[in-house]
């Protein structure tokens, strides 16, 4: 029987969050809760409809059929009471409050910008931060269309656009993951000779293809090839790839942090300097006061101004 006075809106936004990142973790994250309270709720939304919406495996989740329809259902209205909040919110003219950050979809980079954002509220409360996670694409056409006021990436992923501010914030190494059953792994050393056997992994880039490049070079300056490419969708993906044995990847330090006994992490030994940075992107000319104060407020380690 279904019971659809239990259902909250924090399900469905939980919901929303997942099947749009086929990631229980990434949604989790992205809306400032556990992992198993994500779990929980979609859980309880699930017994709440009396159907499946959710097949889970090692490389994520797939929306069922039910969860297709519902999906479908669902997202339109859910975006229209947004924007009726939003409005709702802004109704007295202040909408100088808001800071619209945007922030590539990595682990790696959320960990470093939550502290910060909630170090910045709690001096500015009465700022509103509305943080959209982000694809490689997304990201770099937002920045340019001043959709977002500023935009937290990999240094690689910012190169090229024009009129923007680049603020790198922290320094970061980067990593060969590979299986610990890999050939390639010989004690505490990988051979990269052996590695030259195996595909390298890339969540796909359909527009900007910088980062296939970018993990080229770092191949080639470690004096070998990979035996191709595949691009794979998603890094719980690319993370289940890595730990079957189909390939390897260059990630950050929290790549396969669900699988501390089947994956590892060998640090470049030639690491490309000018890719190792976790960026602030903005256009200065273009920003609010209180965007602009919030950038202010990050420190940063050097910038640099790039011109069309």
């Amino acid at each position: 029987m279904n019971n659809f006075d239990n259902i909250s809106m924090l399900q469905i936004e939980v919901f929303l969050s997942v099947a749009a990142s086929r990631s229980i973790t990434a949604a989790a994250k992205k809306l400032y809760i556990s992992q198993s309270s994500a779990t929980r709720l979609i859980q309880k939304l699930e017994s709440c409809m009396n159907t499946t919406l959710f097949e889970r495996s090692n490389q994520g989740v797939e929306l069922t059929e039910s969860g297709k329809d519902l999906y479908q259902q669902i997202k339109p209205p859910y975006t229209r009471l947004n924007t009726v909040f939003y409005n709702a919110y802004f109704a007295d003219g202040e909408a100088d409050r808001l800071i619209r950050v945007a922030c590539m979809d990595s682990s790696e980079i959320f960990d470093e910008l939550s502290p910060l954002l909630k170090q910045y509220q709690n001096l500015f409360p009465s700022c509103v931060i509305d943080l959209k996670m982000c694809s490689f694409n997304e990201l770099r056409e937002g920045v340019l269309s001043g959709r977002f006021d500023c935009a937290f990436t990999f240094s690689v992923a910012s190169k090229g656009l024009p009129k923007v501010e680049l603020r790198y914030y922290k320094h970061m190494d980067t990593f060969f993951a590979v299986s610990a059953r890999s050939p390639s792994v010989e004690g505490n050393r990988l051979n990269h000779a052996v590695l030259a056997e195996s595909y390298m992994l890339i969540q796909p880039r359909t527009k900007y293809d910088l980062t296939a490049m970018r993990d080229l070079r770092v191949c080639q300056a470690h004096g070998f090839s990979p035996k191709g490419i595949r691009y794979i969708s998603g890094q719980p993906a690319v993370e289940a790839m890595v730990q079957d044995m189909n390939g390897f990847s260059i990630c950050g330090p929290s790549f396969g942090l669900g699988y501390p006994d089947d994956i590892r992490l060998f640090r470049t030994e030639q690491p490309l300097e000018e890719e190792q940075y976790i960026a602030i992107a903005w256009r200065p000319e273009e920003c609010s006061n209180e965007a602009r104060r919030f950038v202010e407020f990050i420190p940063y380690l050097k910038k640099e101004r790039l011109e069309q």
